[in-house]
């Protein structure tokens, strides 16, 4: 394995057993060359006004990405980031994105699936309270037959917050068998805050299986009734039902317990 500045490069036939952790301001790119696999973990919390930055990832044959950014920086930030991704054959990039912090975030992530077989699997959390603005595209673009692709987003909104979130799903010529998904679904706190769901589907080939789904619901009040009926006030009973929530699409225990400390830290 290879480190810099601005690049991690994983060799030929490389398997790292333990994630890589990285806290990196500049732009970076990531490369996987066939058969290797590596889980990158990447956290920002930052104090800057502006935070930009842009993550190029190359995934090779027969490779395997898990890649999570947890952002936490300053409630004065506005972060610009934009990650760009290309799978080649039988390659899966998995992409976490966990956004609790920023006063503004700006956040796009392009995939291409290259190849037959290749897959991305990409889970979106955000939860946004304040005066917090997340404007959040994702799209993945199917360029081969046989390639897969699922798109989770969850997103908690409180005060006068907002979450536009845009989900694009391209599916092009010639490209038979394709498998696509994409579900958002967001918990209102507030009566003020503010969320839009944005799902797209542009389908250009026959014989693909391609849906989508949105929902946008406040708490729910049986879950919050029960909870209540075994002696924990409304507070504790509603940040139980929140973790829940959030940390059911987070397989890294590490992280987990991380994203349970930091959004006790945000108000419910």
């Amino acid at each position: 394995m290879k480190i810099t500045k601005n690049k991690i490069i994983l060799l030929k036939n490389e398997i790292v057993d333990e994630p890589i952790l990285i806290e990196k301001k500049s732009n970076l790119t990531i490369i996987l060359e066939e058969n290797s696999q590596a889980e990158i973990i990447q956290f920002c919390k930052y104090n800057d006004l502006k935070f930009n930055q842009k993550i190029k990832i190359n995934l090779k044959k027969n490779s395997t990405l898990t890649f999570y950014t947890i952002q936490y920086n300053s409630n004065h930030t506005k972060n610009n980031l934009e990650k760009h991704a290309k799978i080649d054959g039988n390659a899966t990039l998995n992409l976490i994105d966990i956004y609790l912090g920023n006063k503004e975030l700006n956040s796009k992530d392009i995939i291409e699936l290259l190849k037959p077989n290749s897959k991305s699997i990409t889970k979106c959390i955000t939860f946004s309270n304040k005066d917090q603005i997340y404007n959040i595209e994702q799209e993945i673009i199917h360029k081969s037959k046989s390639a897969q692709s699922q798109m989770f987003h969850r997103g908690i909104l409180n005060d006068t917050s907002q979450t536009n979130y845009k989900a694009i799903i391209k599916v092009q010529k010639n490209c038979p068998n394709t498998k696509s998904f994409q579900k958002s679904e967001n918990i209102l706190l507030s009566e003020e805050c503010n969320c839009t769901s944005t799902p797209v589907l542009e389908v250009l080939t026959d014989n693909v299986s391609c849906s989508h789904g949105a929902s946008i619901s406040h708490l729910n009040e049986d879950k919050l009734f029960y909870l209540l009926s075994r002696s924990l006030n409304e507070k504790e009973a509603k940040q139980i039902i929140l973790e829940g929530f959030i940390t059911e699409l987070i397989l890294n225990e590490k992280v987990k317990t991380l994203v349970i400390e930091l959004i006790t830290q945000k108000e419910v």
